[in-house]
């Protein structure tokens, strides 16, 4: 599955359980595989690129308004190798 597939599905994920937002790629792997959205485990950098637009999807939503800076905040942080402070 490439990014483009993933997108509708991560963007589900997201809107049901609004604590994986929050979910590095490796773990949103596992989400959406133990929760029945993919067959087989998809790609790690497919899932990135898919929660990258979603994040921000979310982050750009009036209805979502200041639910996400601190996801927004790790997903910089683990794209610059930094850990959370």
């Amino acid at each position: 599955m490439n990014a483009t597939e993933l997108l509708p599905l991560v963007r589900e994920l997201y809107s049901r359980c609004p604590e994986t937002r929050r979910l590095l790629a490796w773990g949103l792997q596992s989400a959406l595989f133990l929760l029945g959205y993919v067959d087989d485990h998809a790609d790690e950098a497919g899932i990135e690129a898919a929660r990258d637009v979603a994040l921000l999807d979310f982050a750009s939503s009036s209805r979502h308004a200041g639910v996400l800076p601190a996801a927004l905040d790790s997903a910089a942080a683990s794209r610059s190798g930094e850990g959370p402070h």
